[in-house]
C-alpha cells in the first residue's frame, strides 16, 4: 500500500513546542509601518513584530545591566522603586500640559511619594509614616501618593510584577532580604514564601 503525501506542516520533533500565537488589533497605521519595515528586513509581519518585542525586552535587560554596573545592585533597586513611585504618582501629561518637574503641586506629591517610600525602607523608625502607608495598603485610604506608594512597596516586598512592572522582582532582590523584610513588616503584609 503507497501512502500520499501528507498535508500541512511537518510534525515537531517529540520535546520541541510549537510557538505561541495571540491576536491583536492594530491600528491601520501602525499595521502598515510594521508591514513595510517587514518588507525591508525580508521578514513576515510576525516575523517583525516578534523581532520587535524581543528587541524591546532586549532594552530592558540592558537599562538593568547599566544600572547595575554604574551604580551597584542596592543603589539601582533604590533608584527603580523610586522610579515606580514617580511614575505611578505622576498623572499622564495631556498636550500642552507643562511636565510635573514644573508643576508645584505633582512636583510636591512625588515629594512626598518618595519620602514615604524612604521612610518604610529607612533602617531607623518612622512609626508614623509606617501607619500612613499601612492605613493605604490595608484600607485603601490616603492621598494619591500615600496609595501609589503603598502599592509599589507592597509589590516590592511580594516580588510580584502583576500590575506596577516587570522590574519588580529585580528590585526585590536588589535590595536585599532585609530591607525587603522591613517593608513586609512596616507594611503589616503576610508573604507566604
Amino acid at each position: 500500500m503507497v501512502q500520499g503525501k501528507q498535508r500541512g506542516r511537518p510534525r515537531l520533533e517529540p520535546g520541541i513546542a510549537k510557538r505561541g500565537s495571540f491576536n491583536t488589533r492594530l491600528r491601520p497605521a501602525l499595521k502598515l509601518a510594521l508591514e513595510t519595515a517587514a518588507k525591508q528586513e525580508g521578514r513576515s509581519l510576525s516575523e517583525e513584530i516578534e523581532s520587535r518585542l524581543e528587541r524591546s525586552l532586549d532594552d530592558e535587560r540592558h537599562l538593568v545591566d547599566a544600572l547595575e554596573l554604574g551604580f551597584g545592585r542596592q543603589e539601582a533597586g533604590l533608584m527603580l522603586a523610586i522610579g515606580y513611585v514617580i511614575k505611578e504618582t505622576v498623572p499622564a501629561r495631556r498636550p500642552g500640559e507643562i511636565g510635573w518637574l514644573s508643576n508645584p503641586e505633582a512636583f510636591h506629591a512625588v515629594v512626598e511619594a518618595i519620602n514615604l517610600l524612604l521612610l518604610v525602607i529607612d533602617p531607623d523608625a518612622h512609626p508614623e509614616g509606617w501607619a500612613i502607608l499601612r492605613r493605604a495598603v490595608h484600607h485603601g485610604d490616603g492621598s494619591d501618593a500615600e496609595l501609589y506608594t503603598s502599592a509599589v512597596a507592597s509589590e516590592i516586598a511580594e516580588a510580584s510584577p502583576d500590575e506596577i512592572g516587570p522590574l519588580i522582582p529585580i528590585i526585590h532582590s536588589w535590595l536585599g532580604e532585609a530591607a525587603v523584610a522591613r517593608l513586609r513588616d512596616r507594611l503589616a503584609l503576610r508573604i507566604d514564601e
